[in-house]
């Protein structure tokens, strides 16, 4: 196991991606902590470490998270959860994966339901160049029929991955194991190179050249997901990975969890939620039918690639209307984006026809 830098006391590091989801969910600007006389006294100087990966006092750290009215521990850096987490078996893989063993941490996640998981980068131990993202979902607190559910799902999660296989926008599937504390289990990816689309939004923007391509690319992945049977559902800019910011190549991640959330009740109490997904989705079993809630958060994060804001949900019109977009572009984004489910798309053909002279 790689050996960990001693930590500085006092200080901590907070994940800018999980900061601002949950300001984009609550639609909470800047400014809006940073003035004494609105929620909390948040300095410039801090909120540029926070987006720089740096590390702020933890006073600091717990006023961004009462100012946003979360728990600190959901805004806390993966490198932070596993200093201040060290002995917890929750976040040490250890020997559990004979085969695999640690290199570092990437992020800690919370789904919509707040079902967690640790996201870990791995090394093979025989073969030296071989390395996996692997994900490890935390079952402890779901009802035993729950933890049977996902345990099913995640079992039977491979047959999907062959039908997806060999299409560049996603990963190699490794394998899908229990954990032998049985209280969690293992998803292994191929690691893919490159940064989650959130982090390139918000750190400089997305280039204007290449957003066509990254939204053609996220809609044919969902099409394929689409033939295969499955909602992404939590598809959002954090588990779209930009490979090449340059050329716009993307590889989508997190689909698995699509199925795993149907009907599942909130683990402990409310999950951070997801400011891409459909309103009409929380608390509801989804059909293979339902491709219409995807495709609003495929328009929603269109807006966010090619505006760099966020608005509330159906508000949008504004946004949509002012964004420099084709025309045809514009008219299926607001179908997309439709209040009425049935009014939205169902299939990608008409949404790729829409983009696909968008340059």
């Amino acid at each position: 196991m790689a050996k960990r830098k001693k930590k500085r006391t006092g200080l901590v590091t907070l994940d800018p991606s999980a900061v601002l989801l949950r300001m984009c969910d609550q639609n909470i600007a800047p400014t809006d902590l940073r003035g004494k006389e609105k929620r909390l006294f948040v300095s410039g100087e801090t909120w540029q470490r926070i987006f720089e990966g740096g590390e702020i006092r933890m006073q600091s750290a717990f006023d961004v998270a009462k100012g946003l009215g979360v728990p600190l521990r959901s805004l806390l850096h993966a490198k932070t959860l596993v200093e201040l987490s060290a002995g917890e078996t929750l976040l040490e893989p250890g020997d559990r994966l004979p085969d695999w063993r640690i290199e570092e941490p990437c992020r800690h996640g919370e789904a919509s339901n707040g079902l967690t998981y640790f996201v870990w980068r791995l090394k093979h131990r025989v073969e030296r160049d071989r390395y996996a993202r692997g994900k490890r979902y935390d079952v402890s607190e779901l009802r035993r029929e729950e933890q049977e559910r996902v345990a099913d799902y995640l079992a039977r999660h491979g047959e999907v991955c062959e039908k997806v296989g060999g299409l560049p926008q996603f990963p190699q599937h490794y394998t899908v194991q229990p954990d032998p504390d049985g209280k969690s289990w293992w998803r292994l990816d191929r690691c893919t190179p490159g940064e989650p689309l959130d982090e390139l939004i918000y750190r400089e923007g997305v280039p204007k050249a290449v957003q066509p391509k990254i939204m053609r690319d996220i809609a044919k992945g969902l099409a394929a997901l689409h033939k295969a049977g499955v909602i992404y559902r939590e598809m959002s800019t954090r588990s779209i990975i930009v490979v090449d910011a340059d050329k716009g190549n993307v590889v989508l991640t997190d689909f698995e969890l699509g199925k795993m959330l149907d009907s599942s009740p909130t683990v402990r109490g409310q999950g951070p939620g997801n400011p891409y997904q459909a309103p009409e989705v929380e608390g509801k079993t989804l059909t293979e039918k339902d491709t219409h809630v995807d495709w609003y958060g495929w328009a929603r994060i269109l807006l966010h690639v090619t505006t760099g804001g966020l608005p509330p949900k159906g508000q949008e019109g504004p946004c949509i209307e002012q964004a420099d977009l084709p025309d045809r572009v514009r008219k299926i984004v607001a179908k997309c984006l439709s209040p009425e489910p049935r009014a939205r798309p169902r299939t990608a053909k008409g949404v790729l026809r829409a983009i696909q002279w968008w340059r």
